[in-house]
């Protein structure tokens, strides 16, 4: 008769694989994505790095030292003369330059890192293009001043002290001008001759 064995195809037990053949499977496996990883990373550097032109170093060192326009430029009347802020070795200036001939000069420079941008502006010029005006602080422990500038030439023809930051400036003549300071106090100035 039949014992009550089953059906002859009983269900083997698999081998047990010893532990530290696992071990050694998932560290294998590990260390191959390891492998594969850090080499996807070369490959894409290699070929990042094949596609830059030969002189990038010439390039970025010339495009690094193109200076850094602030605020905007500030064109007289007539289209010949324009004043504007620039970024210079040791801070910002302010250059009065021809536009005919190109030629510009440094009127002012703020030699400072990190200063109060709103203690230096540009304020634009006169009805008659005879003066420029900015506002600046040349140093911490000064008082703030409005400049008046000679348009041809850039030359500094007076200075007007003032308490606080200089907000907006409006020129009302060719002779007188209105600003507002930091605390919405309206003055006006009329010296120029």
């Amino acid at each position: 008769m039949s014992s009550s064995k089953g059906h002859g195809h009983e269900l083997l037990p698999k081998p047990e694989t010893p532990v530290w053949g696992r071990w050694l499977f998932r560290k294998r496996t590990g260390i191959t994505l390891l492998v594969a990883v850090v080499a996807l990373v070369f490959a894409a550097r290699w070929l990042a790095m094949s596609k830059r032109p030969r002189n990038l170093q010439v390039i970025t060192t010339e495009v690094g030292t193109v200076a850094e326009f602030w605020g905007d430029p500030s064109p007289n009347h007539a289209g010949d003369r324009i004043v504007f802020q620039q970024s210079t070795e040791n801070g910002v200036g302010i250059f009065h330059a021809e536009i005919p001939n190109g030629s510009r000069q440094l009127v002012f420079e703020q030699a400072e890192k990190g200063f109060d941008y709103r203690n230096f502006q540009v304020w634009g010029w006169s009805p008659d293009d005879r003066w420029f005006a900015l506002s600046r602080r040349p140093d911490r422990e000064s008082k703030r001043e409005i400049v008046i500038c000679h348009g041809k030439t850039g030359e500094i023809a007076a200075t007007v002290a003032v308490e606080r930051t200089v907000g907006d400036l409006a020129w009302l003549s060719p002779q007188a001008f209105v600003y507002v300071d930091d605390y919405q106090e309206l003055e006006r100035v009329v010296e120029l001759s």
